[in-house]
């Protein structure tokens, strides 16, 4: 009964034990499926940069730069002058 108030009070002081969560995901990036990958994407990274390709590394950034490629067409250039004379 003691130990479980303890417990308890030990968590709401300090927060909970998450040193086991700590172990698994370094146990999980130093695996060699992990380390594989980032060392491809490493290569595919350098690679590109080095002759100047652009890449995206997430699908939320291409999907962007798509959509900014396709508004390119519906730009307009202002005068800033006129923009200023109109206010």
């Amino acid at each position: 009964m003691l130990r479980t108030h303890f417990r308890r009070i030990r968590t709401a002081v300090i927060g909970p034990d998450l040193s086991h969560r700590r172990t698994l995901v370094d146990g999980l990036l130093a695996s060699d499926p992990v380390r594989q990958a980032i060392a491809d994407s490493r290569s595919i990274r350098t690679t590109a940069l080095a002759q100047r390709v652009t890449y995206y590394t997430t699908i939320a950034g291409a999907l962007a730069a798509v959509q900014g490629m396709r508004s390119l067409a519906r730009l307009e250039v202002y005068s800033l002058q006129e923009l200023h004379a109109g206010l």
